[in-house]
């Protein structure tokens, strides 16, 4: 897959459960997890999670982060990296 089917999706692209179930219809091969970091908290929340699509479909995690009034949206390259630190089962 080279690109990404944005039709219909506002450029900001919100922090809404619609917005993400647009993208899952626009990209059938694609299983979306959305996850939002909470600063004060120091805790990652699931946002959105998308069911797994057949046998060939490709895993997409992404990290919200907000502060303030802005958000911005970043990959997850390894999630077991990302909650390593704060994981009681290490080794």
């Amino acid at each position: 897959m080279k690109e990404l089917n944005m039709d219909d999706i506002p450029i900001l692209v919100l922090i809404s459960t619609p917005v993400y179930k647009k993208f899952k219809e626009n990209n059938q091969e694609i299983s979306l997890c959305v996850y939002e970091w909470h600063n004060q908290n120091k805790c990652l929340d699931f946002c959105y999670v998308s069911e797994r699509r057949g046998e060939e479909y490709k895993q997409v995690n992404l990290l919200v982060i907000t502060e303030k009034e802005r958000s911005h949206y970043c990959i997850i390259k390894d999630l077991h990296k990302l909650v390593y630190n704060y994981s009681k089962h290490k080794g």
